[in-house]
């Protein structure tokens, strides 16, 4: 068996696919043998399937599946039931990682035992690298300590590729197909529940690359603004139901950050919107006085809940600008 499966979902990325590969493959050939690296070609209209096949020519250990563009949850999936590695690891195509990223993973899971292995990383946006820690000060995590801060979305967040998984905790699950976005949010929710150990390595192992083309740059729909909200609502009640010290900031967050959405665009779905109001009045002074949600998300609240929808979106235009 090997010991990792690296599963790589690739759509369009044509221009950064080798650098990402390349990244992977740099290090001492000798770690190569424990590992298998599966790109999922999500139906590309680019090049980026036929660069994933040199690859594959020239290392054996590559594995490259092409389907119709089903969705990036659809890709996650296909990698999932090919992968064979012992545990998984996810990067994505326009990625790329540091040379030791690769070592220092396989001598984690070689000498630990742990479910889950979470490391730090550098986010790359207009040339400029800015590296992220995890709150913790142990390399042993308490999972506890791990839900309370993965409930806030601050420090820890879900992205999959900051964590190695043991594939058993997986087993049957799989990604939901049938939303367009947060399928890793949705997933890890349910993963969290099964984790039992945690090993956290401090080091800084992977480049989160933001390009004009990331999605996290593209304007925010009603139906992403709804399945944030929701899915924040959802992890909240999921982790409290199953015992665990759970934190509401990031259903708050997800609230503050999505809610002038809502205002604009679902007059037509106001038991939504009304739902989300009331839980903003009611939590009014507990988020007001939370540490961990800034003043301009505080300020927002204060819009939404002062003046009339218009007005407060108008506001808080003006307020960015």
């Amino acid at each position: 068996m090997r010991q990792l499966s690296i599963i790589i979902p690739v759509y369009n990325v044509e221009k950064y696919i080798s650098k990402c590969l390349h990244s992977i493959l740099d290090n001492d050939y000798s770690y190569l043998n424990d590992v298998e690296i599966i790109c999922i070609d999500d139906g590309s209209t680019d090049n980026s399937g036929g660069i994933c096949e040199a690859f594959a020519k020239k290392y054996r250990n590559i594995i490259v599946q092409h389907q119709s563009n089903r969705g990036v949850a659809a890709a996650r999936n296909i990698g999932l039931s090919i992968a064979c590695g012992k545990y998984i690891a996810w990067v994505d195509g326009d990625d790329y990682v540091e040379k030791e990223w690769l070592s220092t993973i396989l001598t984690v899971i070689k000498n630990k035992s742990s479910d889950l292995i979470l490391f730090d990383y550098y986010i790359d946006e207009n040339k400029k690298i800015i590296e992220h820690k995890a709150p913790f000060t142990k390399n042993y995590v308490d999972v506890r300590d791990y839900i309370y801060e993965l409930s806030q979305e601050i420090y820890i967040h879900s992205y999959l590729w900051q964590y190695i998984m043991r594939r058993s905790v997986y087993n049957s699950k799989r990604f939901d197909e049938t939303v367009l976005v947060q399928e890793d949010y949705r997933l890890l929710t349910v993963l969290a529940l099964e984790i039992k150990s945690i090993y956290y390595c401090k080091k800084a192992l992977y480049h989160y690359v933001q390009h004009k083309s990331s999605l996290t740059h593209h304007s925010v729909s009603v139906e992403m603004a709804l399945a944030a909200i929701k899915n924040a609502k959802q992890r909240y009640d999921i982790f409290l139901e199953n015992g665990f010290n759970t934190s509401k900031v990031g259903y708050w967050r997800a609230i503050l950050g999505n809610y002038f959405v809502l205002e604009k665009e679902m007059k037509q779905k106001d038991d939504v919107r009304c739902s989300v109001f009331c839980d903003m009045k009611r939590d009014f002074w507990s988020m007001i006085k939370s540490e961990r949600l800034t003043i301009r998300m505080k300020i927002k609240l204060l819009l939404i809940l002062c003046l009339p929808s218009s007005w407060g979106l108008f506001v808080y235009r003006i307020f960015q600008s």
